[in-house]
């Protein structure tokens, strides 16, 4: 497909996070409801987002059960006719008022600077060559920074970008973080980050969103309750044993990341072997 200018925003989840996809719709309705870009919602089958869910997508796209997660984005971004997408995950709940402004100015600092990745938010910024348009401080991720590929946080990607990088390839969302990092050390294209204010604000207090491993973060379903969003689902929440080894997880994550990629990729490719 010959891409088009402008921008789409498309929302990554499956069909057993309808549940939590509804939710997201529903804040984006309170807290983005002059989107102007065309809105998909991914999943499988569409099965679980009926005709009672919030309404804020145009478009849903069925990848078709079976596929890996990767294959299912790659569906999507060929399916999709704009060049640039806003990629966010179904888990991400906005918490506050998006500015259009700063997002129209982020995918336009995206086409400038021919950015295979522009993330909308400072996660992991290092300091230090910075870059001002359109009232926004960003910098670039430079390739042997651990996670250069990432969909969280939420970014503006080039979609001919993510075509090349997935052809040919089929593997989880882990493993696209991990070896799309790798992948992508090979491509001319540059990725970038906002290196001040993230352009959204989320109920997201380990970081990670709303689900981890399946069970609802502590305290989401008092937000849900305090925001209005019907939250209708059968997830159990996190005990303080799940909230504990995620701590330490991610302690462990934060002394080393470049190592833990490297042992990471290892480990990819003894499984692949």
């Amino acid at each position: 497909m010959e891409k088009q200018d402008g921008l789409s925003l498309l929302l990554v989840s499956c069909d057993s996070y309808m549940d939590i996809a509804k939710v997201f719709g529903a804040s984006a309705m309170k807290y983005w409801p002059d989107c102007p870009y065309r809105k998909y919602l991914l999943t499988e089958s569409g099965e679980g987002y009926g005709l009672d869910a919030p309404r804020f997508f145009d478009v849903i796209l069925k990848a078709g059960r079976g596929k890996s997660w990767s294959d299912c984005l790659l569906y999507a971004m060929k399916e999709i006719p704009t060049r640039h997408v806003l990629v966010m995950l179904d888990d991400f709940i906005l918490s506050a008022p998006v500015d259009g402004s700063k997002m129209d100015a982020a995918y336009r600092i995206a086409c400038k600077k021919d950015a295979a990745i522009f993330k909308l938010s400072p996660r992991d910024f290092r300091g230090g060559g910075k870059e001002w348009d359109g009232g926004l401080s960003y910098s670039e991720v430079l390739k042997e920074e651990p996670y250069r590929v990432s969909v969280n946080p939420p970014a503006v990607w080039d979609s001919l970008f993510v075509e090349s990088l997935l052809e040919g390839r089929s593997v989880s969302a882990w493993d696209f973080e991990r070896q799309g990092t790798v992948w992508a050390r090979d491509m001319h294209q540059t990725v970038w980050r906002l290196s001040e204010e993230p352009i959204f604000s989320f109920f997201d207090p380990t970081g990670d969103g709303a689900v981890a491993r399946g069970r609802l973060v502590k305290g989401f379903r008092d937000f849900c309750e305090s925001e209005g969003f019907l939250l209708e689902t059968a997830r159990a929440d996190m005990t303080w044993k799940d909230g504990a080894r995620k701590a330490i997880k991610g302690f462990i994550y934060r002394m080393n990341p470049a190592l833990i990629l490297r042992i990471q990729q290892w480990l990819f490719e003894m499984r692949n072997a």
